[in-house]
C-alpha cells in the first residue's frame, strides 16, 4: 500500500510544473469560451400571435408584443439582430369554450424564428389573458383609403373592386363593424387617373382573423384642380380676309373673358399675348351678322376660355 502511495505522489509531482500551467491554460480556455457562447440580449417588441380553432375567435388580448431574453455567442446574436424580423411567438388555444376570459402561459418554446446557436432563457409576461367569443363572418363594404396631394389635380373618386369582401372575427366585433379600409395609398403627385392592388387593413384590435379576398384593385380617378383668371373689358377686333378694305363695326366692343385651367398654366399667360376677335373672313357680303366671340390663348395645356358675352354684332360696310 504505501508504495502505492508513492506511485501516485510520484505521478502527481512529475512535470508538476507543466501540469499547473495545463490547469491555468484551461481554466483560462474554459472561462473565453464561457464569455464567447454566454452572451445575454433581451430583445422587445416581439409579436405574440395566439390561434383559436375553428368556431372560436379572440376577442381581447391583453399583450400583443412580448420582451424576451436571448443566451448564444457574441455572432450569433448578432445575426440574430438582423432577423429580428422573424422572430415570434405562437400559442395555438385549445379550447371548446366559445366565451369568458382564459389565461395562456407563454414559454420559450413557443417562441419561432429564432437562429441555430441561440437559446431563449426568458419571456416577460409568461402569462397573458385573452377574452374569447364565438367565430362570425360578416360581408362587408370596402373603402379606400388614400394621402398625399396629387399634382394641381384632386381625388374624384376611389373604387375598390370588388366592393364587398368578407371578414372573420368575434360576433361581438364584427356587429360594430360596419365596412374595412384598404391599406394607404399614395397619390403624392400623381397627375392622372391609375389602378392598384391593395390589401385589405383591419385593426389591430378588431379581432378579425382573416378576410377574403385580401386584396381589391383601387381604381383612382384624378382630376385637374382648376382655378380661374379674368381679363374685364378686352378689346374685340375683327379678322378680315388678306387685303380686305371693308369696314366692320362691333357692338359691344369689349368683352369680358375668364380663363380655367392649371394655375401653372394661367400664371404664364400675359396680357399681350391673349386677344380676343371674331373671324369675319368668310363674310363677302355687306350687312350684320352675330358672330361669335374666339379667345387666342398662347399654348398653354388644359386651359379653357370662356367669354361674356359669348357673340356680338357685325356690321359690314363696303369700302
Amino acid at each position: 500500500m504505501p508504495s502505492r502511495l508513492k506511485e501516485i505522489r510520484r505521478i502527481i509531482l512529475n512535470n508538476r510544473e507543466l501540469k499547473i500551467l495545463s490547469l491555468l491554460l484551461a481554466a483560462i480556455s474554459w472561462y473565453a469560451i464561457r464569455g464567447i457562447i454566454s452572451n445575454e440580449r433581451d430583445l422587445d417588441d416581439v409579436p405574440l400571435e395566439i390561434h383559436a380553432p375553428p368556431g372560436v375567435a379572440i376577442m381581447g388580448q391583453a399583450v400583443t408584443e412580448l420582451e424576451i431574453t436571448v443566451r448564444g455567442s457574441r455572432e450569433d446574436i448578432s445575426r440574430l439582430i438582423e432577423q429580428k424580423d422573424d422572430i415570434k411567438a405562437v400559442r395555438e388555444l385549445k379550447t371548446t369554450e366559445i366565451s369568458g376570459s382564459r389565461e395562456m402561459h407563454i414559454k420559450p418554446k413557443h417562441i419561432v424564428g429564432v437562429p441555430r446557436g441561440i437559446r431563449v432563457i426568458r419571456v416577460r409576461p409568461s402569462e397573458v389573458m385573452v377574452e374569447l367569443d364565438a367565430e362570425g363572418e360578416k360581408e362587408v363594404p370596402v373603402k379606400a383609403k388614400y394621402e398625399g396631394e396629387p399634382y394641381e389635380a384632386q381625388v374624384e373618386a376611389a373604387i375598390c373592386e370588388p366592393k364587398t369582401v368578407t371578414i372573420w372575427g368575434p360576433v361581438r366585433r364584427l356587429e360594430k363593424m360596419p365596412w374595412v379600409f384598404t391599406e394607404t395609398i399614395d397619390v403624392e403627385g400623381r397627375g392622372s387617373s391609375f389602378e392598384k392592388r391593395a390589401k385589405i387593413d383591419t385593426p389591430s384590435d378588431s379581432g378579425v382573423s382573416h378576410v377574403k379576398p385580401q386584396e381589391v384593385t383601387v381604381s383612382v380617378t384624378i382630376v385637374r384642380k382648376s382655378t380661374n383668371r379674368e381679363w374685364k373689358e378686352m378689346p374685340v377686333t375683327a379678322l378680315l380676309p388678306s387685303g380686305s378694305e371693308s369696314q366692320v363695326f362691333i357692338k359691344p366692343a369689349v368683352v369680358n373673358v375668364s380663363l380655367m385651367g392649371p394655375a401653372s398654366a394661367l400664371e404664364n399667360i400675359g396680357d399681350d399675348s391673349l386677344r380676343a376677335f371674331v373671324d369675319c373672313s368668310q363674310l363677302a357680303i355687306p350687312g350684320e351678322y352675330d358672330l361669335p366671340v374666339k379667345v387666342h390663348v398662347p399654348t398653354a395645356m388644359g386651359v379653357d376660355a370662356a367669354v361674356e358675352p359669348e357673340t356680338v354684332k357685325i356690321t359690314l360696310k363696303a369700302p
